[in-house]
């Protein structure tokens, strides 16, 4: 039996099944929230911005779409771009919903958190424990959460 477990490898981690779905849903779910996003905040550099978030919606759906056991390091390279242009959005948004009515000071200071534990996890390659991209992803989460809220309260009754 021991024999035929090395053969075949290790095994598929639990729960890796509903992390990609998450991953599939996530990046759909998102893309009508980047459409109400433009309609609230204006300017160039917030179209920039929500492009650039969309974009890494659609690397987020590819990398539920390439698990972790996909060849030639696929998740990798999409999970990666994902987190890059996720955090260059917020980095290019943290000013414009700092000093937007209909989002607020809150908005582009968890902008900025979220920016800040991007970055640390960047910089730091790839962690030996998950907590860096559990900060990163959670941060830009409550961000997210947050804007969504927002928009939710702003929007005409």
């Amino acid at each position: 039996m021991e024999e035929q477990h090395q053969r075949l490898g290790p095994s598929p981690r639990p729960g890796r099944l509903a992390f990609n779905a998450g991953c599939i849903l996530g990046g759909l779910l998102f893309i009508p929230y980047v459409i109400a996003f433009r309609h609230s905040v204006g300017g160039r550099l917030v179209s920039v911005a929500l492009w650039t978030l969309l974009g890494a919606q659609a690397f987020l759906i590819l990398t539920g779409v390439f698990p972790e056991e996909s060849p030639n390091n696929l998740h990798v390279i999409v999970s990666t771009a994902s987190f890059h242009l996720l955090t260059a959005s917020e980095a290019l948004l943290l000013v414009p919903l700092d000093v937007s009515s209909a989002f607020g000071r809150m908005s582009g200071i968890l902008a900025g958190v979220a920016l800040a534990a991007a970055i640390v996890l960047i910089a730091g390659g790839v962690p030996a424990v998950p907590f860096p991209e559990h900060l990163a992803v959670f941060t830009g989460i409550l961000w997210s959460g947050w804007n969504i809220w927002r928009l939710y309260r702003s929007a005409p009754a």
